[in-house]
C-alpha cells in the first residue's frame, strides 16, 4: 500500500505530505499517518510544513466512511481527525499549512498557527507576490517566508 502521508527532513524543517493520489480525503488510514509523521517531527523538534500534493490540499473527511454507517469507524475518524487539529494548533514548534486557494488564483498560501501572548495566533500569507490577507495580518510585522 502506498503511503498517504510523507515525512521529510530538512534541516530541522520537516515537510508532511498528504497524497492519496486523488483528493487527498481525510480517511482513518491517512490520518493515522499524519499522526505518526507529527510523532517524527516532535521526536525531530523540527518546525513543520503540513501540505497535500500539488493542486489540492484535502477534500475533508472520507465521505464513504459516514455514509458506511458504520458508528465505529464514523467515530474513530472523527477523533483522529479532531486530535490531529489539536496537535496542530498546540504543536511545540510553529507549523505552516500550505494550500492552494482557488479564490486567490491558485497562488500558494500558508497558514500559519505560532503562539503569542498566552493564544494561538493564525495570519495567511500569499506568497507569490507579497498579499496578505486583510482579516489575518502576519504576526508582529514578520512574514514566515
Amino acid at each position: 500500500m502506498a503511503e498517504l502521508a510523507t515525512y521529510e527532513l530538512d534541516g530541522g524543517i520537516a515537510t508532511i505530505t498528504l497524497d492519496d493520489g486523488k483528493l487527498n480525503v481525510f480517511s482513518t488510514q491517512m490520518l493515522r499517518e499524519a499522526h505518526t509523521a507529527f510523532d517524527e517531527a516532535e521526536r525531530d523538534g523540527a518546525v513543520v510544513i503540513l501540505t497535500g500534493r500539488e493542486g489540492c490540499f484535502s477534500a475533508g473527511f472520507d465521505l464513504s466512511v459516514f455514509a458506511s454507517g458504520e458508528s465505529d469507524r464514523v467515530l474513530e475518524m472523527l477523533r483522529l481527525g479532531a486530535t490531529l487539529a489539536g496537535r496542530v494548533l498546540g504543536f511545540a514548534r510553529p507549523v505552516a499549512i500550505k494550500r492552494v486557494l482557488p479564490t486567490l488564483a491558485r497562488d500558494p498560501v500558508v497558514v500559519v498557527a505560532r503562539r503569542g501572548a498566552g493564544h494561538r495566533r493564525h495570519h495567511h500569507e500569499r506568497l507569490s507576490d507579497g498579499y496578505q490577507h486583510p482579516h489575518h495580518p502576519p504576526h508582529s510585522g514578520q512574514r514566515f517566508c
